[in-house]
């Protein structure tokens, strides 16, 4: 036991997540069949909340047999997990609507069971964002359970929500519900959509470049006569810089496009996990800029090709 204590030690926190993921989903598919049978005997929301969590276990599963199988192509599985997210936010923001238009009875909670309920979601939330600032390794499946993440701590802020205000607000409870909800579908959809265009638009497996000087006189970009240079692609300080770093070697400039820290990055993890929990508003406003932020960002390669081409240099080829 000692030994595979000290040889799991030894794992990155991502390996680690490879070991753990298996019994993590079993843990969420138990809680969202919970959720769903307490909503068959009280609040049918949370039968929306489980099915929703279910679908999230699937799209999960997906990025771990990604990552330790290669029986199917990654094109098949990042489609069936663009689809479970794009049917879990679909189905939600259906069942919200009908929320919001029927405004069917609400089930009122114990305070006791109000509280209990609120915990469990939120550290239900604080095991996802732990999960979303811990996963480093860049990769398509990793950034996928980035979202995936992302989405549970959104979906554990409305269960939080649900059980609390059925106890202490006696009006308008099933409005403010059925509108996060909405929200909570509606960011799940477009989340779903980019996880289906990302490789595509993204970096990952695009950094490594390398390109070779052909026409000397257009070059205002580089100077060639030093040995290391870099280009700022795009500049954020609250998401982080973009930056072009390459060795030069003769004509032959090669290097990656890498991302600086940004505001949220720098901060503490403690920080971090305190922000996301105790602020709703946050990570909608967040999630918005990132929005704007990533669209500016979007094949950064082909951009930097289109820079460097107008500067004299011709791209030798992409690694990686």
């Amino acid at each position: 036991m000692r030994n595979w204590i000290r040889e799991y030690r030894k794992h990155t926190y991502e390996e680690k997540l490879m070991i753990r993921t298996p019994f993590m989903i079993a843990g969420s598919t138990l809680l969202a069949l919970g959720k769903m049978t307490i909503g068959l005997f009280s609040d049918y929301i949370m039968c929306a909340v489980g099915g929703f969590g279910l679908l999230l276990v699937a799209a999960k599963l997906q990025c771990v047999f990604g990552v330790r199988s290669k029986r199917r192509s990654f094109t098949w599985r990042n489609t069936v997990i663009s689809v479970c997210l794009f049917t879990a936010g679909l189905v939600y923001m259906l069942y919200m609507l009908y929320e919001l238009i029927a405004k069917p009875p609400a089930k009122e909670y114990s305070p006791v069971i109000a509280v209990l309920v609120a915990a469990i979601a939120f550290t239900e939330m604080g095991f996802a964002v732990y999960g979303l600032v811990r996963t480093k390794r860049k990769g398509h499946f990793y950034r996928d359970v980035k979202i995936i993440s992302f989405i549970s701590a959104m979906t554990a802020i409305l269960t939080a929500q649900i059980a609390l205000l059925s106890t202490f607000s006696e009006n308008m409870q099933h409005y403010y519900n059925a509108f996060t909800g909405l929200a909570v579908g509606g960011v799940t959809v477009l989340l779903s959509i980019y996880v289906y265009f990302a490789p595509t638009l993204s970096i990952i497996d695009r950094e490594h470049n390398i390109f070779v000087l052909i026409d000397a006189e257009k070059n205002r970009l580089i100077t060639m006569d030093e040995q290391e240079t870099e280009l700022v692609l795009h500049e954020s300080n609250i998401y982080g810089n973009y930056v072009y770093r390459a060795k030069i070697d003769g004509k032959r400039v090669d290097g990656h496009i890498v991302k600086g820290q940004g505001f949220f990055k720098d901060l503490h993890l403690a920080w971090k996990i305190i922000l996301l929990i105790f602020s709703e508003i946050l990570i909608f406003v967040w999630l918005g800029g990132y929005v704007v932020y990533y669209c500016k960002t979007a094949n950064l390669p082909d951009k930097l090709k289109e820079k460097m081409q107008q500067n004299g240099f011709e791209k030798e080829r992409e690694l990686s």
